[in-house]
């Protein structure tokens, strides 16, 4: 195994970089009598020259021009291995990157952030707004540190830690024949065109939960929140939601009634990757928005 210091790796790159040694000294503030001293050692250490030198004329034998992409690859690696070292030393400074669906981004979380900087004064957070078949795949990606998302199992790469539950609902417009009711139940969904959020399984296995037997298709599926609010509030049908989107209403001109026979409710987690471990501030989130008890 040949032995090459980080300061002889270096040297060989600004080297080549350069186009001469006299340069490359200078770029890394050293003599030009040690530089080349270097180098002398490094091709000592690796059995074969690197360099053709003349007084006009500096290149990379054929042995140094296969080896250099090596070179370029070890220092890369270290350059990541530093910028890992600085974003743990970072520590409770990082930016905390949270995705959430568009609802949850607008309704539920904002309070919820603007308390938790007032109680940690030091920490910055970045939200991600997803679509709601995002969210995961975000977070296991690794571009966000947390994410908040509906009944989400753990499994052996995610944790899934719960939050509050929120009762489904049906958001229909003020006119709409249903509008007056107390309560909506499920079969009365029944010939209704139906805007949902999400896949059409999720619909099924809310129908599964209720024990409807009802042969209901969406009558248009969404991605965001807003996009089924603005298709109920121009007349193209009546929207199944969980209550936490109740706050968004009012600018749609829209109201929220209860569905019953049975209730049921979605629960709002916390999402993140078992590896690597939680950093101390999205340790402190967590805990902070379980303790928040937002569901109350």
């Amino acid at each position: 195994m040949f032995n090459l210091t980080l300061r002889q790796l270096r040297a060989i790159h600004t080297i080549n970089d350069c186009g001469s040694f006299a340069a490359a000294a200078r770029g890394l503030n050293v003599s030009a009598a040690a530089l080349s001293a270097m180098m002398r050692e490094a091709e000592a250490a690796i059995g074969f020259r690197l360099f053709e030198r003349t007084t006009r004329s500096l290149r990379l034998t054929d042995t140094g021009a296969e080896f250099l992409p090596h070179v370029q690859r070890i220092l890369a690696e270290l350059e990541r291995a530093d910028a890992f070292i600085q974003r743990q030393r970072e520590g409770e400074s990082a930016t905390l990157r949270i995705a959430a669906t568009q609802f949850l981004s607008c309704a539920v979380l904002p309070p919820l952030l603007y308390a938790f900087r007032n109680a940690v004064p030091e920490a910055r957070i970045q939200m991600i707004d997803s679509a709601i078949d995002d969210v995961i795949e975000t977070v296991r990606s690794g571009k966000a540190d947390l994410g908040v998302y509906l009944d989400v199992d753990s499994d052996e790469g995610l944790e899934a830690v719960p939050l509050f539950r929120s009762p489904l609902c049906v958001v229909l417009g003020q006119t709409h024949p249903l509008a007056d009711q107390p309560s909506i139940t499920w079969s009365q969904l029944a010939g209704h065109n139906i805007i949902y959020v999400g896949r059409e399984q999720n619909l099924r296995q809310n129908l599964a939960e209720a024990q409807v037997d009802l042969d209901i298709l969406p009558h248009q599926q969404v991605a965001h929140g807003t996009s089924a609010l603005t298709l109920v509030a121009a007349g193209e049908g009546i929207a199944v939601m969980t209550r936490y989107v109740q706050p968004m209403l009012p600018i749609y001109g829209l109201r929220m009634v209860p569905l019953v026979e049975p209730s049921l409710d979605r629960q709002v987690m916390v999402i993140h990757r078992r590896k690597p471990h939680l950093s101390r501030l999205s340790r402190k989130f967590v805990a902070f928005a379980q303790a928040t008890r937002l569901g109350d």
